[in-house]
Parts: C-alpha cells; structure tokens; sequence
C-alpha cells in the first residue's frame, strides 16, 4: 500500500499488467481509455463510498514491460482515507488492484519529506477533551516567561516534618544596614582609609626597605660616583658630545697613520665586474695586473696571491697588439 498526500498530483506506478489467457505475459498496449474498468474507490469514515473516472492516462514504463505510470490529478486525491485503484480489461488483461492511504499533508510532510526538513506534527488540541484547558496551558508556558494567570495556585500552610519559623528579623537587618552603611554606595567608604597609624607607616617603610634591598639598587654613594665619572668623560668629549678631544688634539697623528699603512696587513680581497671597490679591493687588482698573471690569446688572466687562484679575467682588443682592455669576470 502506498501513501499519498492529500490533494497533491502525483505519478504512480501500475502494475504488472499480465495477458489474461496465460496469467504471466506481459501486457505492453494497456490504456485507461481501452480498459472495460478503470475507476477509483474512496473510502471516508464520514461518508459512503465514492466511486471516480480515471482521468489521467497510462505511460508504459520503458524496461520494465507490463508496468505503468499513471498521473493522479489532485481532484483524484482530494479525500483523506483508504483508497482503490481498479483496472480491467475482460479481453487482454488479469484485474489490477492497487491500495493507497491519502493522508493530510502535515503526517505524509513528517513521514516521507526529505531527511532533516520537517518534523512530527504533535500540536495538542485538547486535554482531556477539553481545548479550553490545552489552550490554558499555552498561554502559561508560551513564550520566554511564566504567565500563571490562568491558574489557581493553593496557599502554603504547614510543612510536615518541618519547624514552623516566626521569629521577626526586622530588627536585626536594621542592625546590619546601620554598620555597614559606611561602605557607602558602590564601595566609595572605602576609597579613603584615613590617616595611617604609627604601627602602619613603620611595617610599610620596612618593607620598602626590604624591596630596595633585594632589588640591589644603587645607592647615594653609587651615584655619587657615577656622576663624578660623567663629568670627566664631559670634559674629554665636549660637551656636546660629537668632537674627541684626543683627535682633534693630534692624538692620532700622521705617525700613527703612517704605522698603519707600514705594519698593518690589508685583507686580501677582490671585486665583481662592474661593481665598486673598497681601497682593499681596488690595491689587490692593480698589484695582480703589474705582478702574477698570464695571457692567452685575447684573454689576460690574474691571479691571487696564491698564483694559481684567478682574480679576475679581462678581454684584450688584439691577440699581438692589442689597444684597450675591458674587464670581463
């Protein structure tokens, strides 16, 4: 038995047609128009029996011989209960029964709609037959809040096994409004403490003491002596810091420039083709170009210290008598 929803067109399957002379072949030329009998039957709980023309036409389905698709309208699904398809033809087929169960759209929506798209329809109509009290109890639970308008609620007198309490605290809460009404409002009372006793100012200037002790700061007599330093590193400098007094009294003179040039070895270094070069760079090319190197053909080959290391290569314009020279690596 299928299920169908209550005035909605629908596609259904018919079938198996089979031949009536031999009860299995398959019958592929069914029509509703050709068939003796083609009629619905609804069944309704409140109504008798209505029995309706197939308006829709038969669609033969195309691998599956002896199967159809017939087209119900919504006039053919329009009664919400059991329900019977009929198909006869006398001559060529065996009768086709099929059974369905139209139901409001709400239960079939809730019993085959799509995973996650729908839920059970449980709205409560009444309450023991009664809709006022479903509707009452609607309105005290609706909603964010209570509304317990609609209900009578008892008053509570004595608890069973519990103490009746009656003594009157009226007097007592008085008493606690009274002494703590100097926190005054949002805890202002307490923003100033007063003047601070003896007892108190010595703990806190003892700690103090402690924390300046464990902390190793510098004392009078450490910055004493800093600044005596920084005085006399002025007096050296300048006071504005920028000119050395010791080189601007020719205390690095043009002996000690010419120590350097004398005794002090320059790091061996070379440059790339066409970039710039630092005095190193620029005194270890020229001394490769007028010391060790080799020519071949168009191409001058320098070399390191070493005399085996290359330096850099320059190309000659003429291989015997060559005019220019231009750096290549």
């Amino acid at each position: 038995m299928m299920y169908l929803k209550a005035d909605t067109a629908v596609e259904v399957p018919v079938g198996p047609a089979v031949a009536v002379g031999d009860g299995f072949t398959p019958v592929t030329n069914l029509s509703i128009a050709g068939a003796d009998e083609a009629e619905l039957l609804k069944y309704n709980a409140n109504t008798a029996i209505v029995t309706a023309t197939i308006a829709g036409s038969l669609a033969a389905i195309s691998g599956a011989d002896g199967y159809y698709t017939l087209d119900l309208s919504t006039t053919d699904t329009n009664t919400e209960g059991f329900m019977i398809l009929l198909i006869n033809d006398d001559s060529l087929i065996l009768p086709i029964r099929l059974e369905f169960q139209v139901v409001a759209a709400n239960i079939y929506d809730s019993m085959f709609a799509v995973a996650g798209t729908d839920v059970l329809d449980v709205n409560v109509a009444e309450i023991s037959s009664d809709s006022t009290a479903a509707n009452n109890l609607e309105l005290d639970y609706d909603g964010t809040g209570y509304n317990k308008s609609n209900s009578t609620i008892g008053t509570a007198s004595v608890l069973t096994g519990h103490t009746v309490q009656t003594a009157n605290h009226t007097s007592n809460i008085s008493d606690i409004l009274t002494d703590t009404a100097v926190i005054g409002a949002a805890g202002a009372g307490l923003t100033d403490l007063g003047g601070m006793s003896t007892g108190m100012k010595a703990e806190v200037n003892a700690e103090a003491d402690t924390a300046i002790s464990d902390a190793s700061l510098a004392t009078a007599a450490n910055l004493a002596t800093v600044d005596t330093v920084v005085d006399s590193i002025l007096a050296d400098t300048g006071t504005d810091g920028v000119v050395v007094a010791s080189i601007s009294d020719g205390a690095i003179g043009a002996a000690a420039v010419a120590d350097i040039f004398s005794t002090t070895a320059i790091a061996e270094s070379y440059g790339t083709d066409g970039s710039t070069l630092t005095v190193a760079q620029a005194l270890y090319l020229i001394v490769s170009h007028m010391g060790e190197h080799a020519i071949t053909s168009t191409t001058k080959t320098l070399k390191k210290l070493d005399g085996s290391t290359t330096a850099g290569t320059f190309t000659l314009d003429d291989a015997t008598s060559p005019t220019s020279i231009t750096r290549a690596t």
